[in-house]
């Protein structure tokens, strides 16, 4: 049995990055530029007011102003002033040809077509200068930039209508268990909800994935084989949920073995998640999860979630971490790293870290209620309250 650090090094190492594609910017969100992206245009195109008020010649200041129009952003006409003239000018528009300067309303005292300004003027005041943010041809973001919102809407604001992306994955969700029921009408003695495929869902929703969700299947074999043998062809990712213990019913890594899935590792040394698999066949990864809940979920964050990142072109693809003051002390057994679900708050200028009650593997309801995983190290039996501890924050 293998290390959890073992076992993230094998899994970032086995995992390729994606193919390159372009992609529109309404698809981009949470994915990752695969090239250097430079700007078609100047930032902002031209010299435009940056506030509502006065197109003056700074040099006039102070004094009196004939207004001898508006200007309004968008409306594509040049105008220009002269000398003991001013325009009004909204935010946005050109600066006329002979402005300076612009001299917000509430700066400007006015009387019938007669603007005062009783001060100096700096030059160039409220006017955003042409370029002044990105000049054409100037980098606008990076290889391995993560394209956000703000991304999106900068690149927008540029013209450029699509990036160069890593594709996102194709992601398989497979439940499996013969106890298992998707709808209130099967559910009979000794059935229980299926929930892991819907979790997973969840969890890769906010993640660049195209996913999709297989009904429960039953432990058997044949039903198996005959799923996996289309999913190994059209996916890149496979979620296995259930089915990869050391039970008499646990038959996934047979079949996986059947189809020639080379086998990276079975097995890691952790609480909860230890009958982790990992496998691939050719350019597919295949994780095969176990079925209690908390279990699947938690490799899901500390393994298949890096790998979809890894996949994108993510240079940080693992959960963001802190640093934490324990609130009451844990005890557990050396040899294994547990993953604790716990609730961090701040507190005299420092996060403290509580772990929640029900810590089992079949348990969400500590799941429900936290906002990160502590990590208590595999080689140690006992942390002490206000000891420090290392925290992952879930998404």
């Amino acid at each position: 049995m293998i290390t959890v650090a073992e076992a993230k090094q094998i899994v970032l190492e086995k995992t390729p990055p994606g193919p390159k594609t372009t992609l529109s910017l309404r698809k981009i969100l949470g994915c990752v530029l695969a090239e250097d992206v430079f700007s078609p245009i100047d930032s902002p195109p031209f010299d435009s007011s940056a506030m509502d008020g006065f197109a003056i010649d700074h040099t006039e200041a102070p004094g009196h102003f004939k207004k001898s129009g508006t200007i309004t952003a968008g409306e594509g006409v040049r105008k220009k002033i002269v000398k003991g003239e001013c325009l009004e000018i909204m935010t946005g528009a050109r600066i006329p040809e002979g402005a300076t300067a612009v001299v917000p309303y509430e700066e400007a005292g006015q009387k019938e077509k007669e603007v005062i300004v009783a001060g100096a003027v700096p030059d160039g005041a409220h006017i955003r200068r042409e370029g002044e943010q990105l000049q054409r041809g100037e980098l606008v973001l990076p290889a391995g930039a993560r394209l956000r919102a703000g991304a999106v809407g900068f690149l927008a604001s540029l013209g450029v209508l699509e990036v160069p992306v890593r594709r996102p994955p194709k992601v398989f969700v497979l439940p499996t268990g013969s106890e298992l029921v998707s709808d209130s009408k099967d559910l009979r003695e000794d059935k229980i909800f299926e929930s892991n495929g819907l979790c997973l869902q969840t969890a890769l929703q906010g993640i660049p994935a195209e996913v999709t969700v297989s009904h429960p299947l039953p432990d058997l074999p044949k039903i198996l084989s005959g799923v996996l043998e289309d999913a190994l062809r059209d996916y890149d990712m496979i979620l296995i949920s259930g089915g990869v213990s050391v039970g008499k019913h646990d038959y996934v890594k047979n079949v996986l073995e059947k189809f020639k899935v080379q086998t990276l590792f079975w097995g890691v040394a952790q609480k909860p998640g230890k009958p982790l698999y990992f496998g691939k066949k050719g350019e597919t990864l295949v994780f095969g999860l176990p079925g209690n809940p908390a279990s699947s979920l938690v490799c899901f964050y500390e393994y298949v979630r890096p790998a979809v990142f890894k996949w994108l072109g993510d240079l940080e693809p693992e959960l963001k971490e802190a640093k934490a003051a324990l609130a009451k002390s844990f005890i557990k057994k050396e040899g294994r790293t547990h993953f604790v679900r716990a609730f961090a708050q701040p507190q005299n200028g420092r996060w403290l870290v509580r772990p929640l009650e029900g810590q089992d593997s079949h348990f969400m309801k500590s799941f429900a209620l936290a906002n990160c995983l502590m990590i208590a190290p595999q080689d140690e039996d006992r942390i002490d309250e206000g000891e420090e501890v290392t925290i992952q924050w879930l998404p």
